[in-house]
């Protein structure tokens, strides 16, 4: 048989080697591709009162983004002012950043919101995007509230005056004191004691002694509550609670209390006997 030529020997490899990049290209075709699978969202939650610098990265709606520049309130994936560069889809949220007191009022489903507003729900302080009313912050799908954080209480604080103190007690007494006790008013910062309706003292708790008083002598002691909103009122007086006092040397006589639902109010007379 005549020899082949060289250029028929060599054509095999040739075609051997597209043959086999042909199948590997097919193959890869036929296969289906499977994205990598996402990061887990790390950087904290964007908030629209956090200020912002270059380099600071949020996540926000699934994304991960970066700062280009000082910025505050601009949106990611919203603001059209390009200060945010997405990095890129995440996964899961991160714990949400921790928002301070709950100052906000609690949220209620017949009051309209409109964007920028905050409330207070589950804990948590939400700012409203747009218009709302009815969707519950946390369980509405619309994306319309934002969240900002875990706040310090469930509920805000009142937005009303406390609650006035109730069963206001003389305790104890000396020569010159007296000790005063009531029980705590719902939605009290502090109180403010009155003797003779002159104000002697503005304790934080529910107890006050009394000091620089003479002997014989009848004293009328008055608590109101009091908060950022205002005092507890003052209403009528209730009945009157006959109590007797007594300390080692000495006898005291003549003590008694009084509550009004407004104010409490304490009058007490004694005589010392040193023994």
């Amino acid at each position: 048989m005549r020899p082949r030529s060289a250029a028929v020997q060599t054509r095999r490899p040739v075609i051997l080697v597209a043959v086999v990049s042909l199948m590997a290209l097919l193959a890869f075709a036929a296969s289906p591709v499977t994205a990598g699978a996402q990061e887990q969202c790390t950087a904290p939650l964007w908030s629209s009162s956090e200020v912002y610098v270059g380099g600071d990265q949020v996540t926000h709606d699934g994304h991960t983004w970066e700062a280009n520049w000082w910025t505050q309130g601009e949106e990611p994936g919203v603001t059209a002012s390009g200060v945010w560069n997405d990095l890129g889809p995440c996964e899961g949220d991160p714990d949400p950043p921790d928002a301070g007191p709950c100052i906000h009022p609690a949220w209620d489903a017949a009051t309209v919101y409109l964007g920028g507003d905050r409330v207070t729900h589950d804990g948590h302080t939400w700012l409203a995007k747009w218009w709302t009313q009815g969707e519950e912050p946390g369980v509405t799908t619309s994306g319309v509230w934002g969240d900002e954080g875990v706040c310090g209480d469930d509920e805000p604080p009142p937005d009303e005056p406390p609650d006035p103190p109730t069963g206001l007690t003389v305790t104890a007494t000396t020569d010159s004191t007296v000790s005063l006790d009531w029980d705590d008013a719902a939605g009290a910062d502090d109180y403010l004691v009155f003797r003779d309706g002159n104000q002697v003292g503005t304790p934080a708790s529910s107890n006050f002694i009394d000091s620089g008083l003479s002997p014989s002598t009848q004293y009328s002691y008055t608590v109101q509550a009091r908060n950022a909103h205002g005092t507890s009122g003052t209403s009528d007086r209730s009945p009157r609670r006959p109590m007797t006092i007594s300390r080692p040397g000495s006898s005291s006589t003549g003590a008694s209390a009084t509550s009004r639902s407004g104010a409490s109010t304490a009058a007490t007379s004694w005589s010392t006997t040193s023994c």
